[in-house]
């Protein structure tokens, strides 16, 4: 929301945003597909394979209500007749790293976009649990405000970040 209302200001001229967006107000380009997983800690003690109704007796770990890969989780939880309610406990906090940090201290299991976790993924601190009848994608946009001159700009520098 601060991204587009930057773009909005004309404070900045394109962003990369998580969430969704008015379509008519911005042109955009898909930038990625990323998906979310479910990860712990090592000392964690829960399957590595499991179901999501499997899944709702162990705690789970969330951002604050509105951060975006949250209302991703609760929307696709929605889809399958779930709330974070379900979970037998939930721990809420402010920003990606305390997210971490608690999956790491085998405090409950997190949902966090894979690539937030790859460095901790590969060298063990974290370990990733599949899900096997629940999977989470999202999209990322590259977009600016409709109507800009500099289109053409922004095209190339997309392609650029994208390479």
């Amino acid at each position: 929301e601060k991204l587009l209302q930057s773009l909005d200001d004309g404070a900045i001229d394109f962003a990369i945003v998580e969430s969704s967006f008015d379509q008519g107000r911005y042109e955009s380009l898909l930038f990625s597909n990323e998906p979310i997983v479910a990860v712990c800690g090592t000392g964690y003690e829960a399957p590595e394979e499991m179901t999501l109704s499997e899944l709702m007796r162990y705690r789970v770990i969330v951002r604050e209500r509105h951060a975006g890969a949250r209302r991703i989780l609760e929307h696709k939880l929605a889809e399958q007749g779930y709330t974070l309610e379900h979970f037998p406990a939930r721990y809420e906090v402010g920003s990606l790293s305390a997210v971490k940090g608690l999956a790491c201290r085998d405090c409950g299991i997190a949902f966090l976009y894979e690539k937030s976790v790859q460095k901790e993924l590969a060298d063990g601190t974290l370990r990733r649990i599949v899900v096997k009848d629940f999977s989470v994608m999202h999209a990322f946009s590259f977009l600016w405000r409709k109507g800009s001159m500099y289109r053409a700009l922004f095209t190339q520098i997309y392609d650029q970040l994208k390479d």
